[in-house]
């Protein structure tokens, strides 16, 4: 037998094939007890195929189903006939979980194959919402006193957690900020439904954006109600897959989320959002949001602080809590968030997120030349700094300034880095 067959002697394409021949019997629908038999022997093959199958896995990929549903990049890595996650779902028993994906795979192939003239004005208005209704923004400063950093804690805490998923969501406000920008268009919050439903129905008056033949009939057979989409679309969830398909082209970068997608292309045509916030950081506020950052209980919560307040991985606030992670464990030994947190900065990560979904999620963490690497490689643990030093050879770090934060001829400092300055990673002990 060919290495490339499987025990049941079928090769790669067979077994995509099978799986596309289920659903073609399935759409028979004759009824007889001889379609029954044949869709019932069909079956039990085609789930030890996408179960067992090794010729499957490799030509499929084994997380494809799983990468399928849990986002856009998932899906745009192939040109998948999408009666196939369906079948693959329906015989997983998993059949509602795929639905929504298909629908937005199909919505993506439909506009990668012919994108609306008036692509911009879509984005426009998805981002923006109607014209006549938008609000400019106007300087304002927005908290002059800020907070007690003992006021409610775990309240705070939530605040910055419901930021890190989805920045939307505006934080606590700790400190006095000022947002400028009058010309500046704000992002709507809310999707519009109408207009979302008038997108669905017909763009440039060819492109039906319906839900197509092949879901409707797997409902059928499945005995699920045909308007099952239509009746459970989450429009903000749907608003953002249209942007991300629309703005992106062709493939969506990885560091483009559902939680930031709408804050990402905002930025890309408006410029940098961080430009016009400004905080208000003197001696006392920056001992406020530090405490913050060094006491939050979960990391999510203190992912989301880092992200507000220091976008950048840089600035007084974000050297003041460093100097402070490595002190404290030393004094320290219940903070066993610590290392963590520290993790969580090396490798850029919060469980599946990432920790920075920004431009400096192009970079690895390089300390700079204040922190002690051997002290770091205490907290961190021998072995694990090594290994993540490793997984991190080969990206790019930016250049390291003099620790006094005097900014050069040109304005670049530690704090505020030159973006294009930079250099590949070779280890922690190597400055750049």
């Amino acid at each position: 037998m060919d290495g490339s067959v499987d025990s049941y002697g079928y090769d790669k394409q067979q077994e995509i094939g099978l799986l596309k021949l289920l659903y073609d019997i399935i759409m028979q629908r004759t009824g007889t007890s001889r379609y029954k038999q044949i869709i019932k022997e069909l079956e039990k093959v085609c789930h030890f195929i996408i179960t067992e199958s090794i010729g499957f896995k490799s030509a499929y990929g084994e997380k494809t189903y799983e990468n399928f549903i849990a986002n856009i990049h998932g899906r745009q890595n192939g040109t998948y006939d999408i009666s196939i996650p369906l079948i693959i779902g329906y015989l997983k028993n998993d059949f509602k979980s795929i639905l929504m994906p298909v629908y937005y795979e199909y919505l993506r192939q439909c506009l990668r194959k012919k994108m609306p003239v008036d692509k911009n004005l879509i984005i426009d208005r998805l981002l923006y919402g109607d014209e006549s209704q938008r609000v400019k923004t106007v300087a304002s400063n927005t908290n002059t006193t800020g907070i007690d950093i003992n006021q409610d804690p775990d309240y705070v805490e939530q605040s910055f957690i419901k930021y890190f998923h989805d920045e939307m969501c505006k934080p606590i406000e700790l400190i006095p900020e000022t947002t400028t920008g009058e010309d500046r268009k704000l992002i709507t919050t809310e999707p519009e439904i109408e207009y979302i439903k008038t997108i669905l129905q017909s763009i440039d008056n060819q492109l039906s954006l319906g839900v197509p033949t092949v879901i409707k009939n797997m409902l059928k057979y499945c005995e699920l109600d045909e308007n099952y989409i239509e009746n459970h679309l989450d429009y903000d969830e749907l608003r953002k897959e249209l942007l991300m398909i629309l703005y992106f082209d062709p493939c969506v970068p990885v560091n483009i989320t559902k939680s930031n997608v709408l804050n990402m292309i905002d930025e890309k045509l408006q410029g940098n959002r961080d430009n016009s916030t400004i905080f208000n950081f003197t001696p006392e506020t920056i001992r406020i949001i530090t405490y913050k950052i060094l006491t939050a209980k979960t990391l999510e919560g203190f992912a989301g602080l880092l992200r507000k307040y220091c976008p950048k991985r840089c600035g007084p606030v974000f050297t003041e809590s460093i100097k402070n992670f490595m002190i404290l464990p030393q004094t320290d030994e219940n903070n066993v968030l610590i290392k963590e947190k520290l993790i969580a900065l090396l490798t850029n990560t919060v469980g599946y997120s990432r920790l920075y979904n920004n431009q400096m999620s192009n970079f690895c963490w390089q300390p700079l030349a204040d922190v002690d690497i051997s002290l770091l490689e205490k907290i961190i643990g021998q072995d694990e700094l090594k290994k993540i030093e490793q997984d991190n050879r080969g990206k790019k770090v930016l250049h390291c300034y003099r620790t006094i934060n005097k900014a050069n001829q040109h304005g670049h400092s530690n704090y505020n880095p030159n973006m294009n300055y930079t250099f590949t990673f070779t280890g922690y002990n190597d400055r750049y």
